[in-house]
C-alpha cells in the first residue's frame, strides 16, 4: 500500500517545556501539524480501500488486517534557496545525495509518531524500515507500507509446537534417520532380512533401536506427555484433514 503526503516533508521536533505554578509543563509546537498529517494518512488509507482496482485495495485490506509490516519512506524535499546554479545542476542530475538539515531520522521520527495508530496499533509492529531522502521540484512524503504474510497453523499444532524448538526437533529426525535402513529391512510380517543372514548385526541394529527409544524418552519424554495432554490423537485429525484437502485438490484438477 502507498500512502502519499503532498507538501514539503516535516522533520519531528523536540518538545518545549516551562515551568509554570512549581509544575513542568511540555509544550508540542507540531501538535496541529501533526494532527492534520494523521488526518490526511486516515483519508489515504480510506481511498486505498474504496479502490475500484484490486492491485490497491488488497494491499490495503492486508495492511488493515496486518500484525506486522515493512515499511519504505521516501522524503521528496525542496533544492536549498542558498546554492548557486552550478551547484543546483549537480544536485538535479543527482550526482551528490542531498546532505542538508534537517536530518533524514527526525522525518522518520515524525512520520512514525503520525502512522501510529492510524496505519497501524503501534510502531512496535514495524520489523523493517528503510528511508531515502531526494532533492525534488514537487516536494512530498511517500510511504510504501507491506504487511508481513502470517503463517496460518492449526490451533492444535501450533500448542504442540510451541511445546518444542525446532533445533530439538531437528536432533530428533536426524537420530531416527539413523535406523532408517534397519526398519527398511522388515517385511510386512515382521521379519527381518538380517535375522538369518547376519544374525550379530542384527542385534546391534535393535540394539540402537532400543537405544534412540529409551533416549527419546529420558530426553523429551515430558515433552510428549505433554503434547498427549494438550492434542490427544492430533495425528489422526491430520491425517483425515489431509486427506480433506486432497480430495478437495484431486477434485478441483478433474474438473479443469
Amino acid at each position: 500500500m502507498i500512502i502519499e503526503l503532498p507538501g514539503v516533508p516535516i522533520a519531528k521536533q523536540r518538545h518545549r517545556s516551562f515551568i509554570a505554578a512549581n509544575r513542568v509543563i511540555a509544550f508540542d509546537k507540531q501538535r496541529d501539524l501533526t494532527k492534520a498529517t494523521r488526518e490526511i494518512m486516515r483519508e489515504c488509507l480510506q481511498r486505498n480501500l474504496d479502490h475500484e482496482d484490486k492491485s490497491i485495495c488488497l494491499p490495503a485490506s492486508a495492511v488493515v488486517y496486518g500484525h506486522h509490516f515493512s515499511l519504505e519512506m521516501d522524503f521528496y524535499v525542496p533544492y536549498p534557496k542558498s546554492l548557486g546554479v552550478f551547484q543546483s545542476r549537480v544536485l538535479r542530475w543527482r550526482l551528490s545525495p542531498p546532505a542538508s538539515k534537517p536530518d533524514l531520522d527526525n522525518y522518520i521520527k515524525f512520520y512514525l509518531d503520525c502512522a501510529n495508530g492510524v496505519l497501524f496499533a503501534d510502531d512496535s509492529q514495524v520489523y523493517a524500515l528503510t528511508a531515502r531522502k531526494f532533492y525534488s521540484d514537487n516536494p512530498r512524503t511517500v510511504i510504501k507500507m507491506l504487511a508481513k504474510k502470517q503463517m496460518s497453523l492449526h490451533e492444535e499444532a501450533e500448542q504442540i509446537l510451541s511445546l518444542v524448538e525446532p533445533t530439538d526437533f531437528q536432533q530428533i529426525v536426524e537420530r531416527s534417520h539413523e535406523l532408517a535402513e534397519f526398519i527398511s529391512g522388515f517385511s510386512k510380517d515382521g521379519k527381518h532380512a538380517l535375522m538369518e543372514e547376519n544374525p550379530e548385526r542384527y542385534r546391534r541394529s535393535v540394539a540402537k533401536a532400543a537405544a534412540f527409544l529409551s533416549w527419546l524418552q529420558d530426553v523429551y519424554g515430558p515433552v510428549m506427555t505433554a503434547v498427549r495432554k494438550r492434542a490427544p490423537q492430533y495425528h489422526e485429525r491430520y491425517l483425515s484433514m489431509e486427506k480433506g484437502l486432497n480430495d478437495l485438490d484431486k477434485g478441483t484438477i478433474d474438473e479443469v
